[in-house]
């Protein structure tokens, strides 16, 4: 219908009900002089919030609070092609000072190859700037200074990812980000989902990160509790896994002398051992340099 033919045929209609075509009288006045005027009710505004951004926001909130964490940890390795798997067992030490990079020692004792189970110390060292690798029965060291964008090995797509209290709009600008449910969890990772309430995520990163060759997507699971990752995913493209799980885990105890002192790590040197380091360009500026 043209709506150009529709405005007569109101016009018709208001000079015919003229009385209610006019515009309403003013309210009446009170007898002090002032208007009576009905309430007007305020209009209800329904607010969205997006699932993932607020399970961002509790992870960032979440790990502000940590400033040392303690847990038993378990890495698995899978190659499809070669049909291999590799598992690793130990405990983690994680500190993280107002502003600074976060520091970590990682201690695997044992090693399970198929039903082999062997004992074969590593240890996984993170000073702030340096990560070391440091293989035992092999008496090799591998060290990387870790430098521009690779400033610290915990967060998503580190070297060794520990993601706590990542902040959420960091996490946004450089994934796409989706809850997953219990589909995606293996085997491995079952064990970290008992007697707690967890909430899954995966980030899948951009194209334009530097990361984005290195891995097809991380799967990360949280303890509601504390926002503290329980267990990590991360696939490449030829579909090699790599996972750790979390266990035990306590919030900001107090470390003892030992504690301290693998914290702090000591690194090989004697002729025995085969050292490796790998420093940063020097046009580029190391972790913690300006610390």
């Amino acid at each position: 219908m043209n709506p150009l033919r529709i405005r007569p045929v109101l016009l018709s209609i208001c000079i015919l009900l003229l009385t209610a075509c006019q515009p309403s009288p003013p309210p009446a006045a009170a007898p002090g002089g002032s208007a009576i005027t009905a309430p007007v009710s305020e209009p209800q505004i329904e607010v969205t919030v997006d699932p993932v951004l607020e399970t961002l926001q509790r992870i960032e909130a979440g790990g502000r609070a940590v400033r040392v964490f303690t847990a038993s940890v378990a890495v698995e390795r899978t190659e499809p092609l070669f049909d291999k798997r590799d598992v690793r067992r130990g405990d983690v030490l994680y500190e993280k000072q107002d502003g600074a990079t976060p520091r970590f020692a990682v201690h695997l004792e044992q090693r399970q190859v198929g039903r082999r189970l062997e004992n074969r110390p590593k240890r996984i060292l993170f000073d702030g700037r340096w990560l070391t690798e440091i293989d035992e029965p092999k008496k090799q060291v591998i060290r990387w200074e870790l430098c521009g964008d690779e400033v610290d090995p915990t967060r998503l797509g580190g070297r060794f990812p520990l993601p706590v209290g990542q902040p959420a709009a960091d996490v946004l600008a450089r994934y796409h980000v989706e809850l997953i449910g219990d589909a995606s969890r293996s085997e491995f990772l079952t064990p970290a989902f008992e007697d707690r309430t967890v909430v899954g995520l995966r980030i899948v990163p951009r194209d334009d990160v530097p990361t984005a060759d290195d891995f097809k997507h991380v799967d990360l699971w949280y303890d509601t509790a504390n926002w503290l990752p329980v267990g990590v995913a991360m696939v490449d493209e030829e579909g090699n896994t790599r996972r750790l799980r979390l266990a035990d885990a306590r919030v900001n105890p107090e470390l003892d002398e030992e504690q301290r002192r693998r914290l702090a790590g000591t690194v090989p040197t004697t002729a025995d051992w085969v050292v490796d380091e790998r420093p940063c360009p020097e046009d580029v500026e190391p972790a913690g340099a300006g610390e």
